[in-house]
């Protein structure tokens, strides 16, 4: 499973938008691997979400924190940082304006971490995608 995990994945950054070098394409995948072993989510689940569909289950949610949790988006106190974010966004957008839109229209904090995650990704997939 972890060899298709992988293969997909590369596939997605091989062939999408993706502006990464390997180096950060490769942290991407291992932040995404541990945390799928943290959280219960699937593989299928990430690639999903890749591409724009996004399950609602708990586990999922809690893939998200995790990985924002490991690139520093959200800290041990469960505190957001818009900065990282932004910096994050821009590896994989490098259009700031665009990220500027995006973020006023996506980042909203709720007091459920799990959710606050969720409903940005949703939110920026269909900004960007409009």
């Amino acid at each position: 499973m972890r060899n298709i995990f992988l293969f997909l994945l590369m596939s997605y950054f091989a062939y999408g938008t993706c502006n990464l070098t390997p180096e950060q394409k490769k942290t991407v995948i291992e932040v995404q691997q541990n945390c799928l072993k943290k959280t219960g989510a699937t593989a299928e689940m990430v690639l999903d979400a890749f591409a724009g569909k996004f399950t609602d289950a708990p586990e999922f949610k809690k893939q998200l924190v995790c990985v924002k949790m490991e690139q520093g988006v959200i800290d041990e106190a469960g505190a957001y940082h818009k900065d990282i974010l932004k910096e994050h966004m821009l590896k994989l957008l490098p259009d700031e304006a665009a990220i500027d839109s995006m973020l006023e229209k996506c980042y909203v904090v709720q007091e459920d971490l799990e959710q606050t995650a969720y409903d940005m990704i949703k939110c920026f997939h269909k900004v960007k995608s409009s």
